[in-house]
């Protein structure tokens, strides 16, 4: 592959042949191109990152509220609920 030349799963397969290496073909290729994520994605991933990862917390959370709850520990339960109300963009209770 030559820098600012076209990569593609053709151009891919036919470098790879040109090298030597024939047992490659173009199905498999296609494949790995259509399931690799591509840089021109990223701030959709980033998202996707952002959007767990906010659902790990607030899980984590509403986790530690249950447990403060069971406890009767007002100052745990004030904690926790200030970080889900935080994690929801809402005043801490």
């Amino acid at each position: 592959m030559r820098a600012g030349h076209p990569v593609d799963p053709l151009t891919v397969a036919d470098g790879i042949r040109h090298a030597g290496h024939h047992d490659i073909g173009v199905e498999i290729l296609h494949r790995l191109f259509v399931e690799t994520p591509s840089v021109s994605s990223a701030g959709r991933y980033s998202s996707i990152v952002r959007r767990h990862a906010r659902g790990r917390r607030l899980v984590h959370a509403a986790h530690e509220l249950s447990t403060a709850a069971m406890t009767g520990d007002e100052d745990q339960i004030r904690a926790a609920a200030g970080r889900i109300a935080t994690e929801l963009g809402e005043e801490a209770p």
